[in-house]
């Protein structure tokens, strides 16, 4: 995953709080000037900012529904499954990634989620599988630009976050 933080408000004497980003459906490239744009932007607000990497393939958004967002968010932010982003960053204790002491994150003080288009889907799901998740905002397709929680009908009963529109 992609990592940005600002040294002057988060570092190992001053740790931050955790901003995850879910990118969209992709064809080529797996982040884009508006990714690096909300990345730095809650950076530079005092958040440790990471995007990751998952398997966005268009046509699987289609064929993947409910469960298969589920298991794509599971992947992501399930502090427990080795690999996770909250199991390398909140939960490694062992330091087997090398982060503890070179991210300067506290998932303590909060994990923020946020998605767009697929990555909504998936960062909505997020409070299912860490009772880190303190905030999300997501932004789906079919919402006409407004900031509110996905409305995708057989999935949304999945999510445990509730941010009202």
């Amino acid at each position: 995953f992609y990592m940005y933080w600002d040294p002057e408000k988060c570092n190992l004497m001053n740790k931050c709080p955790l901003y995850v980003y879910v990118d969209g459906t992709h064809f080529s490239e797996d982040i884009d000037d508006h990714d690096t744009t909300f990345m730095k932007e809650m950076a530079a607000r005092g958040y440790v900012a990471v995007t990751v990497e998952y398997d966005d393939f268009f046509l699987k958004y289609y064929s993947d529904k409910c469960e298969g967002f589920k298991n794509k968010s599971q992947k992501i932010f399930d502090e427990s499954t080795f690999g996770s982003v909250l199991n390398q960053l909140c939960r490694d204790d062992n330091n087997t990634f090398g982060h503890r002491n070179a991210v300067p994150v506290d998932c303590n003080r909060g994990v923020a989620v946020n998605g767009w288009s697929q990555g909504s889907h998936i960062s909505s799901l997020a409070g299912n599988f860490s009772p880190l998740i303190t905030a999300g905002l997501f932004w789906a397709n079919g919402n006409a630009c407004k900031f509110c929680t996905m409305s995708y009908p057989t999935c949304s009963m999945c999510a445990s976050i509730n941010v009202p529109c």
